[in-house]
């Protein structure tokens, strides 16, 4: 990494546009007292779940305008809304549509764009969301590397090179990434599988991200700093509202070494 760019990677938002705005808003102080360049980098899944999808897309879309350097990683609860709209075979798109809305919690994102439910739901879904919305998904990014890390939603395939991975590990890959201790050659800071502590977790290989934001009310922030150091800020719920503050991570593994480096904040 080189200048005075600090990166803040940030977890699944989970139609959680609250959360998302309070964690943006509080990195963007940081940026202005400590003098700092900020960029961003969303990991992916905006959508689903929670109750605010279209408006936290809008939220990140208004960002990327704004600041060229944001970017956005697509996520497979982004993902579904394309593999619907773009399913030829109509009976094949129904039961994606259905599998969406009961089972991956789409059924929150479809209202979110105040979509009905009637028999003509997929005329209103193409019809209804956002042009700017659907071209901002098609051009998400599978990955990102950023110094000494690798950016992604979901994982990364062991003994794969970055270059041949398949976008769909990209989005959707679990125990097969999370359970290895292959050494990808950079650490992958990734989102999509909730940690168990509802907290940042750090392994040899790997930071996961993804802090379950639609149900705990925790959504989180890795930042990282120009020299590699990493730290971590997460929302909270407050007695006045969301607050942020900074969080340590658990950490998984021999980070003797790591920690006498001081590479963990």
């Amino acid at each position: 990494m080189t200048g005075d760019t600090h990166v803040f990677a940030i977890g699944d938002v989970h139609g959680r546009e609250d959360l998302l705005v309070a964690l943006v808003a509080n990195c963007m102080v940081r940026s202005t007292h400590q003098g700092f360049d900020a960029r961003f980098v969303f990991l992916g899944d905006i959508f689903d779940k929670g109750p605010t999808s279209r408006g936290a897309l809008d939220f990140i879309l208004s960002m990327m305008a704004k600041y060229r350097n944001t970017e956005l990683i697509l996520g497979n609860h982004d993902e579904f809304i394309l593999r619907i709209l773009d399913e030829p075979d109509e009976i094949n798109q129904m039961l994606l549509l259905n599998s969406w809305m009961m089972r991956a919690g789409g059924l929150a994102t479809i209202r979110s764009y105040k979509i009905p439910l009637d028999e003509y739901i997929l005329t209103s879904l193409r019809d209804k969301i956002d042009k700017t919305h659907l071209t901002a998904l098609r051009n998400a990014r599978k990955y990102v590397e950023v110094g000494p890390y690798i950016l992604v939603h979901a994982g990364l395939r062991p003994g794969v090179a970055l270059e041949d991975q398949n976008p769909r590990d990209l989005t959707w890959i679990r125990d097969e990434f999370l359970y290895s201790d292959y050494d990808f050659g950079k650490v992958v800071i990734h989102g999509h599988s909730v940690t168990d502590s509802y907290k940042p977790e750090v392994y040899p290989n790997r930071i996961a991200i993804d802090t379950g934001a639609y149900e705990s009310g925790r959504l989180t922030a890795a930042h990282i700093r120009p020299n590699g150091d990493i730290s971590f800020i997460a929302t909270a719920q407050g007695k006045r509202g969301i607050d942020v503050q900074e969080i340590l991570p658990l950490r998984f593994g021999p980070w003797s070494e790591a920690e006498t480096l001081g590479l963990f904040r």
